[in-house]
């Protein structure tokens, strides 16, 4: 049956839809690319679409799709083949526009669009509410490089504040500094990361000022906004939640990310593994600072038997000014090159498909030669 949208407006067309797979009584297709962005809002849809009773099927945009008439919702990607599409996309201006496949939602703030369309459905709770605000952060961090919010961005997560979810707190850009003491703050944080600090125990006081100084930076460059979740919940700070994100995406791929959005429990186990992750981070950069890594191009290959996930070594030392923006840290062990896919451009992700293996978020090669044709 043919898709017959009479409406522009973004909930008309999403509940037609809907409504369209229900009478079709078929599965729908949720296509989502490797982002934490598109992870989490591809696993808020499948929660909408779990509890409307409605089957589904989550794959990747590396994958290979089959050519059949399967509805599909294609999630900031613009994979398609066959069946008939709904697009959610991140655009500039909030727009819905018909294709030669179905309709493209798009919005500043593909969350706040998302959450606002699926709570006409069902009810979301607070734990969904943290991994949307955090999914939000992950794509401005590191704080240094990427900047501050947008508008849109911010209007969002003051939606949040306004509803006593999260609160928004000035200060130094130390994870945690807001509701630990800044000597166990400086210890565990990424974003912003002290070299001299991190994963030790320190018996010195410390303030935004000695941070400065040990940075190098003037004291304003390195305050900004901290989100802190106002209820007691497994994390505090949405910073870090928002680099535990890109870790599930690193190590279990964005499938794994996707489902944390129907049981936010499973968030627990994950932020229990953080601190493995951060004492191997902590070993990686002592590595690099060191000069233990080769170049190859944009990519900087280390050689590490227990590498942390490296999406955030990558930003870690973009934030430090040892890398370039658009530089990423590939590991090689036992001829193996792995490649966190989060960290590629659409179009380097594309190269994947024949030239490498994809396991969890990583693209995994034979050759570090390969990589020229990858780009980043």
């Amino acid at each position: 049956m043919p898709l017959n949208f009479g409406s522009n407006n973004a909930l008309d067309i999403f509940r037609d839809f809907l409504e369209n797979v229900k009478e079709t009584e078929n599965y729908v297709r949720v296509v989502i690319d490797y982002s934490v962005e598109s992870a989490i809002a591809g696993g808020l849809l499948c929660k909408a679409l779990k509890e409307l009773d409605i089957m589904f099927e989550l794959i990747n945009n590396l994958m290979e799709i089959p050519i059949d008439e399967t509805r599909q919702f294609l999630i900031n990607t613009k994979v398609s083949s066959g069946g008939s599409a709904l697009a959610l996309a991140a655009t500039s201006t909030s727009v819905v526009r018909k294709t030669s496949t179905g309709y493209v939602i798009g919005a500043p703030v593909l969350e706040e669009a998302l959450l606002y369309i699926i709570s006409d459905y069902v009810i979301i709770p607070k734990e969904v509410k943290y991994l949307l605000a955090s999914s939000v952060l992950a794509r401005r961090t590191p704080r240094l490089v990427k900047g501050k919010l947008s508008a849109s961005e911010e209007k969002f997560l003051g939606k949040l504040e306004n509803d006593d979810l999260i609160k928004k707190v000035v200060g130094p850009m130390i994870m945690g500094w807001n509701h630990l003491k800044p000597e166990v703050a400086v210890k565990y944080s990424v974003d912003l990361l002290v070299p001299k600090y991190f994963m030790r125990d320190l018996a010195d006081e410390v303030s935004d000022e000695v941070i400065a100084n040990e940075l190098g930076l003037p004291r304003e460059q390195i305050t900004g906004n901290n989100y802190i979740i106002r209820q007691e919940w497994y994390v505090k700070d949405l910073y870090y939640l928002a680099y535990l994100l890109m870790c599930i995406v690193d190590e279990n791929g964005v499938e794994v990310l996707a489902a944390t959005v129907l049981n936010p429990g499973a968030i627990l186990w994950y932020a229990l593994k953080m601190y493995e992750y951060l004492r191997r981070l902590r070993t990686a950069l002592d590595e690099f600072l060191a000069g233990d890594w080769e170049s190859k191009g944009k990519y900087k290959v280390m050689h590490m038997e227990d590498p942390p996930p490296l999406t955030m070594l990558t930003k870690v030392l973009q934030n430090l000014g040892k890398l370039g923006r658009d530089e990423v840290i590939a590991n090689e062990l036992a001829g193996k090159v792995h490649v966190p896919i989060q960290m590629l451009s659409q179009k380097s992700r594309e190269v994947l498909r024949t030239e490498a293996k994809i396991v969890g978020g990583y693209a995994i090669f034979s050759s570090t030669d390969v990589l020229s044709k990858v780009g980043t």
